[in-house]
C-alpha cells in the first residue's frame, strides 16, 4: 500500500533541493541515493539522466520525470495548510515536475523486493525539460528495452490525457540589405521595406485545425539615422500532424526566396524541429489502459490535445510511445504553485495501478 505519508514527506524534501535547469546535481544524488538505499542499481547516461530498472513480470513498461525547475526556484520554503502544499509565495514550489518524481520514487519504494508485483519498470529521471527537453533528447536509448510508457508532466486536472502534442520548429529569419546614413536612403537597401512583405507572406495564428504558427521576434536597425542593414525574425510553427509542419516550413523558404529576388536583400532560413511530435487515436492501448485504471480509481477522465510539448513528445524518435498525463498540480510556473496532498497521492494510486501485472 502506498505510505502517504512518506510520499508528502518525499516531496517536501526534494522540493527544497535546488534544481533549476542545468544545477540538478543535488537531486540527481538524491535520487541515485533513495533508490541505491531500497537495493536498486541506477544508472546515469551520457546526458546524465538518472536510469533506474525496477524488476517484474512481462512487458517492461517506462516512466518518466524530469529533474529540473524554473525560476524563481532557489530556497524554496513549502508550506501544508488545509491539504494543500504550496511555497511560502516568494518562489515557485516546483510541484512541475518533482510532484511525479516523489510519485515515481514512491512506486520504487514499494516495489523493492516485491519483483512479482508487477510489470518490469524502467524508470528515467530526465535533465533540462524546461529548457528544451535536453536529458531526453540527448537519451541513451541503448539502456532502455520498453517501446511504452507514461509520463506526469502538466498542471491540469488530475486524469488529464494528452492524446497528441505537437512537431515543434523553431526558424529564424535575418534580412540583410545594406545601411547608409539616414539623409541618402537611395544608397542603401532598406532591410525592414523586405521584412514587410515578408511578414505579410507569414500566416500566424492557426492554420489549419492541426497547426498554429507565430512571430515572436522583430528586430532591426541600430540608430534612428541610419537605414536599417539588418532585420531579424524569430518564431515558431507547432502542428499535430508532421506533413504540415514541413509544408509550413517549406512555404517559408520559398517566400523568403522570392522577396529576396524582388528586394535585392539577402534572407537567410533557419528552421530546426527542436521536437517531435505525437497523437494517439483516442482506442491507443497506452490510453485504453490508462481509462481502465482511472475508472477503477473514479477518477474523471479527460481526453485532449495540447500545443505544449513535452518530454514525451522526444521519447517518440527514440522510439518509445510515452502517453503524457497530468500531474494535478496547479498554477505551474509561477509563485501560486501547489498541489493537493489528495491528488499527490491519487497520482501515487494510478502511478501503481498502470505498473501493475496487466498487459496492455
Amino acid at each position: 500500500m502506498i505510505n502517504q505519508q512518506r510520499l508528502i514527506d518525499t516531496f517536501i524534501t526534494i522540493v527544497q533541493i535546488d534544481s533549476t535547469t542545468g544545477y540538478e546535481d543535488d537531486m540527481a544524488s538524491y535520487v541515485v541515493a533513495s533508490a541505491q538505499k531500497l537495493g536498486y542499481h541506477p544508472v546515469i547516461d551520457r546526458a546524465e539522466n538518472v536510469i533506474i530498472t525496477c524488476p517484474g513480470i512481462g512487458e517492461p513498461l517506462l516512466f518518466t520525470a524530469h529533474m529540473d525547475t524554473v525560476e524563481p526556484g532557489h530556497g524554496i520554503k513549502p508550506r501544508v495548510r488545509k491539504g494543500v502544499i504550496t511555497s511560502d509565495g516568494t518562489t515557485i514550489l516546483g510541484a512541475d515536475n518533482k510532484v511525479a518524481v516523489a510519485v515515481l520514487l514512491e512506486l520504487l519504494a514499494l516495489r523493492s523486493g516485491h519483483s512479482t508485483m508487477g510489470r518490469p519498470l524502467e524508470l528515467v529521471f530526465t535533465r533540462g525539460e524546461e529548457s528544451g527537453n535536453i536529458g531526453a533528447t540527448h537519451l541513451d536509448a541503448s539502456r532502455i528495452t520498453s517501446k511504452i510508457g507514461y509520463s506526469f508532466d502538466s498542471g491540469e486536472p488530475l486524469g488529464t490525457l494528452f492524446t497528441g502534442s505537437p512537431f515543434y520548429d523553431r526558424f529564424d529569419i535575418t534580412i540583410t540589405g545594406k545601411g547608409v546614413h539616414a539623409s541618402v536612403p537611395e544608397e542603401g537597401n532598406n532591410a525592414l521595406l523586405a521584412a514587410l512583405p515578408l511578414l505579410q507572406h507569414i500566416r500566424v495564428g492557426h492554420i489549419d485545425e492541426h497547426t498554429i504558427a507565430n512571430v515572436g521576434v522583430i528586430q532591426g536597425g541600430s540608430v534612428r539615422n541610419t537605414v536599417p542593414e539588418e532585420v531579424q525574425l524569430q518564431g515558431e510553427v507547432r502542428s499535430f500532424v508532421e506533413s504540415h509542419i514541413n509544408t509550413v516550413g517549406k512555404k517559408l523558404q520559398r517566400d523568403a526566396r522570392q522577396v529576396a529576388a524582388s528586394t535585392k536583400t539577402n534572407i537567410k532560413v533557419s528552421i530546426v524541429r527542436e521536437n517531435p511530435g505525437y497523437l494517439l487515436k483516442n482506442n491507443h492501448p497506452l490510453i485504453m489502459r490508462a481509462l481502465q485504471v482511472l475508472q477503477a480509481l473514479h477518477i474523471h477522465p479527460i481526453l485532449k490535445k495540447t500545443y505544449a510539448c513535452f518530454d514525451a513528445n522526444v521519447f517518440q524518435q527514440h522510439g518509445i510511445t510515452v502517453l503524457n498525463i497530468s500531474d494535478g498540480s496547479r498554477d505551474n510556473h509561477t509563485t501560486r504553485e501547489s498541489i493537493r496532498v489528495q491528488d499527490l497521492y491519487a497520482l501515487a494510486k494510478i502511478a501503481l495501478s498502470l505498473s501493475g501485472p496487466d498487459r496492455i
